[in-house]
């Protein structure tokens, strides 16, 4: 099992420097801090195969039970293969990480999701056996349902990720899980910028101390210790600072109660 996890990471690695033609490019937070270790247990990092992009992708997830990844759509449309890696915070240090590999038939898309769009953006990934909660792996609190009325205008939020450190693709892939400080536009502010319709199932932020790009898809927000969003949409370039586009989860509990084993009945 250690050999194969090296020999993902080392792929992974090359996925990350690499962007295919016409397939996502490598997963970028530019700038940002080096998350510490094991505080960001439910982060996964997910690559894998598929005729749609001519080859490999990489994108990010977030364990939301011992059985269950939550990402967004466009991560796993059409994949054929797909390789989850769950507590790695260094690749200097492997301990505690676990290895998944599975097919696309373990993907429930939302119904609503349209290729190409930002909307209802999410997908499930089941794994094929379930996680052993530990201090490196654990899955991320839920928001109550309180919450789907919450604007969050201002407040603060963290969203992590592996990939570039800066916007060169080919010399700034990090050794240390990355994350960022967001800070939750109004809407209003956001579709000035982004010229589309926000719609209530959405958050948009700016970055303060790092920015998400393209293919951070399926990066978690984090606020309040809850997961308030799913990166949906991020710039193109990772140099100048534009919204991004997270889908709101506290608008889809019940989709999650109805295709995975969360329980949302106390929430």
């Amino acid at each position: 099992m250690q050999v194969i996890l090296i020999a993902f990471l080392i792929s992974v690695g090359i996925i990350l420097c690499l962007p295919q033609e016409g397939s996502p490019p490598g997963l970028r937070i530019v700038n940002g801090t080096n998350a510490s270790v094991n505080s960001r247990p439910y982060h996964a990092l997910i690559s894998g195969k598929s005729d749609l992009y001519n080859g490999a992708w990489a994108c990010q997830g977030v364990l939301i039970s011992n059985n269950y990844i939550l990402t967004s759509a466009m991560c796993a449309w059409d994949a054929d293969r797909i390789n989850i890696t769950l507590g790695l915070n260094s690749v200097a240090n492997q301990t505690g990480v676990i290895y998944y590999q599975t097919t696309g038939d373990s993907v429930t898309f939302h119904p609503r999701y349209s290729k190409g769009e930002v909307y209802d953006n999410l997908a499930l990934i089941q794994l094929p056996q379930p996680v052993t909660p530990s201090d490196t792996v654990r899955s991320v609190q839920l928001p109550d349902r309180s919450q789907a009325n919450n604007l969050f205008e201002n407040v603060t939020g963290v969203v992590s990720g592996w990939g570039n450190t800066d916007s060169d693709l080919y010399n700034s892939t990090p050794a240390v899980l990355k994350e960022s400080q967001q800070r939750v536009m109004n809407w209003l502010e956001c579709e000035d910028t982004l010229w589309y319709f926000i719609d209530e199932n959405l958050i948009c932020t700016m970055g303060i101390d790092g920015v998400p790009c393209i293919s951070d898809h399926g990066a978690p927000l984090i606020i309040n210790n809850q997961l308030i969003g799913v990166l949906s949409e991020a710039s193109n370039n990772c140099t100048i600072p534009v919204p991004s586009v997270f889908t709101k989860i506290p608008m889809y509990l019940d989709w999650l109660a109805q295709n995975t084993d969360v329980n949302v009945t106390a929430l």
